[in-house]
């Protein structure tokens, strides 16, 4: 069944082609003469090519005078870079440039053909120079080809004319200017003259700075300012602990003065050294015999003198004191001894030791608040003398700095006017403008080749087209496929002519 179908299929297509035979010829034959024509007719193309390298170069650092004593490291990469120099390349000035030094006249005969047309266009007012240059800008920016090999950086730069010397001249001038703006575009901005100026105003300004600094050390004898500060430190850190042990101690002996008037308070001034008991009472026996020495005296003057008599009164008087005194002593007595209390002598000595070493320690702690103070005051005056020390060292740093960038600056300035003058570029011409020698359109031969196969293929495809658009049934398949009916039988023309012909006669 399949080899059947393909064999109807490719019968179906072989009687196809075989009933339009003649204007599948036709088609085929007008098709290739049109190729034919074309090829022979259309003017040759000829192409000029130059290959750019870009790397690396002075390009990537910029000197700008608006930044201060800023020299800007570009570090962009090489793709970036490259499609700089394409936008260089293909800029609209650059273009101009080209085709006003080449002639717009040699571009224009190629854009615009024919004088008649040239004339007609000069009537309604487009046509002379400025329609001469704006069809030759256009046809050079049409022709004009700029890529980058693809993984590398190189620049391919193609230029078509119908006139090889055309296409040759006006590509050389493209890399001729383009070497020349690029030097431009690239070429150092900055004066040497304005940082040989700001380097002179900066050297002043860093000189006035360090005379500043040096006044100030000298002023205040500063040789180390940082050695002076913790020199200082270190003393308000032992005063620290000095003061710390002295009020220590302070605390120490006032606590031990208040027990020592405590225990002084409680001890007496004497005590008893020794007791004898049972010990004659001389002083009762002395009171005896004075009292029997009165007795006497009173009955002599009792006998003599009257009761008020008063010598008698006052014998009496002293008589009943005496008794008084010897009943208040005993026949026996105590003999008590008693002296200085060494123990409350011992307290107030340890007390007035204690009350001097507070006195003492009050007075050195007094001493060293004080020379803690005085310490303090000193290292405020040291931390703004440090503070101004710092910013004038600071003063120094950025004027030597600005000065130093400048100065580096300058140099690289000069150096940068020195290689724009001797035009040293990044890019280099790996290849020249070339001078074609072949044209590159058109390919006769081969576009005679796909002529003649798109004709062949074309025609058959007509051929399709046709037999799909005829409606008319001359198998008998067409006629079952059509009418749905079957066939019985079949005549050709010719046997329907020679019956028509038999009935006739």
């Amino acid at each position: 069944m399949g080899g059947r179908a393909v064999q109807n299929s490719l019968r179906d297509i072989l009687d196809a082609i075989f009933r339009y035979k003649f204007r599948v010829v036709v088609f085929v034959c007008v098709f290739v003469a049109g190729v034919v024509g074309y090829n022979i007719l259309a003017p040759d193309v000829y192409e000029s090519e130059a290959k750019l390298l870009v790397r690396r170069g002075r390009e990537d650092v910029s000197v700008d005078p608006g930044l201060e004593g800023a020299s800007v490291a570009l570090v962009q990469n090489l793709e970036s870079q490259v499609h700089s120099e394409l936008a260089i390349l293909t800029s609209q000035e650059l273009v101009e440039q080209v085709v006003q030094e080449v002639g717009p006249d040699k571009f224009e005969t190629r854009v615009v053909k024919g004088q008649r047309f040239r004339e007609l266009l000069a009537k309604v007012g487009i046509g002379g120079g400025g329609a001469s240059l704006k069809y030759a800008l256009k046809y050079f920016a049409d022709n004009l080809a700029v890529d980058v090999e693809r993984k590398s950086n190189i620049i391919s730069v193609a230029f078509e004319a119908q006139d090889p010397n055309l296409a040759h001249v006006a590509l050389n001038r493209l890399l001729e200017l383009y070497a020349e703006r690029h030097i431009e575009v690239h070429a150092a901005k900055a004066n040497p003259a304005f940082f040989e100026e700001q380097v002179a105003l900066l050297k002043e300004e860093l000189t006035a700075a360090e005379k500043r600094l040096e006044d100030f050390r000298r002023q205040y004898g500063i040789s180390s300012l940082d050695a002076q500060v913790e020199s200082l430190l270190e003393q308000m850190r032992n005063a620290d602990a000095l003061i710390s042990d002295a009020s220590g101690r302070v605390s120490a002996s006032t606590a031990q003065v208040e027990v020592l008037e405590k225990a002084v308070k409680n001890q007496e001034e004497r005590v008893e050294l020794h007791r004898i008991t049972g010990v004659t009472n001389w002083a009762a026996d002395d009171y005896k015999r004075r009292l029997a020495e009165l007795h006497l005296r009173e009955a002599d003057l009792a006998a003599r003198y009257a009761e008020t008599h008063r010598p008698l009164v006052e014998l009496r008087q002293q008589i009943k004191q005496l008794e008084e005194s010897l009943t208040a002593e005993g026949d026996t007595h105590t003999e008590v001894t008693t002296g200085i209390n060494d123990n409350r002598q011992q307290l107030e000595l340890e007390l007035e030791r204690q009350r001097a070493e507070l006195n003492a320690q009050t007075a050195r702690l007094t001493g060293l608040d004080d020379s803690l103070a005085v310490y303090k005051e000193q290292y405020a005056t040291l931390a703004s003398q440090k503070v101004e020390l710092e910013r004038l060292n600071r003063d120094v740093a950025l004027a030597e700095e600005a000065y130093r960038k400048y100065r580096e600056n300058l140099d690289e300035s000069k150096i940068s006017v020195a290689l724009d003058k001797q035009a040293v570029s990044n890019v280099s011409v790996v290849q020249g403008a070339t001078k074609p020698l072949e044209p590159i359109r058109p390919k006769r031969g081969r576009n005679i080749a796909l002529g003649v196969l798109l004709g062949i293929l074309g025609g058959i495809g007509l051929a399709f087209v046709l037999d799909y658009v005829d409606d008319s049934m001359r198998t008998d398949a067409d006629v079952e496929r059509r009418l749905g009916l079957p066939v019985l039988a079949s005549i050709s023309e010719d046997e329907f002519a020679s019956c028509t012909s038999n009935t006739t006669a």
